[in-house]
């Protein structure tokens, strides 16, 4: 009998013993997960703070450049347009006649962009007489240089302008209305800054930039030229 508890005893001890095993196994196991699980969502909760920033501060950079910015719906072109407003002001920015923008208009007659004008700037320079019978303005016979606007809130036009030679006049046309008409007899050699009030139109207009001479009896030399244009919302 005595043997047989003893053999039963260690049997016991052995399988107490097993189990404790297990538990402090299972446990080394445990806490490992449990570590790891902390570290995953400690790497986690700060990825969120930091994309939570990131996209704040994104919030607030796309809140700061909409509020740079005009909307218009034009339904005459069927198009939405989008202005970008100064810095300052709650206004359009200028438009600066730049090759690049002259480009996009349209010419008639001997018309050509030009660069390194007055100031470096980029104009136009329009040369020769037209078939336009004395004292008329034929726009399409006429040398010039002319595109669709949206004049809302631009104020005034603004340009240098010269004689080249002989019979060099300038016109500034808005649709079928002369605003400025310089003859030749006026209109001097050096530069000279001209500034055109536009504030009456309002929506899309056909400005015409018009420079040579507009009729037969002027010089085939005749020549005007034009730089530094720019739509301003003064």
């Amino acid at each position: 009998m005595d043997k047989k508890r003893i053999v039963k005893s260690k049997k016991i001890k052995n399988i107490a013993i097993t189990v404790i095993e297990i538990i402090f196994v299972a446990g080394i196991i445990f806490g490992g997960l449990m570590f790891f699980q902390n570290k995953v969502n400690r790497d986690a909760d700060q990825k969120a703070k930091v994309d939570g920033e990131s996209a704040k501060q994104q919030s607030n950079k796309s809140s700061e450049k909409s509020d740079k910015y005009y909307i218009e719906i034009n339904k005459r072109l069927n198009a939405l347009i989008i202005f970008q407003y100064s810095k300052d002001e709650k206004t359009k920015d200028e438009i600066l006649f730049t090759k690049e923008y002259l480009e996009q208009g349209q010419t008639t007659g001997n018309t050509i962009i030009t660069q390194n004008n007055y100031n470096g700037t980029d104009g136009l320079s329009m040369t020769g007489n037209s078939i336009n019978p004395s004292g008329m303005l034929y726009l399409q016979n006429t040398h010039r240089w002319y595109k669709e606007v949206d004049l809302t809130n631009y104020n005034t036009l603004e340009f240098f302008v010269k004689k080249g030679q002989n019979h060099g006049v300038i016109f500034i046309v808005v649709d079928e209305k002369v605003e400025l008409h310089i003859d030749y007899n006026s209109l001097s050699t050096n530069w000279t800054k001209y500034k055109v009030d536009l504030s009456k139109y309002v929506g899309i207009h056909t400005i015409s930039i018009v420079g040579g001479y507009i009729d037969r009896t002027g010089d085939t030399n005749s020549n005007t030229q034009y730089c530094d244009i720019k739509l301003t919302v003064n």
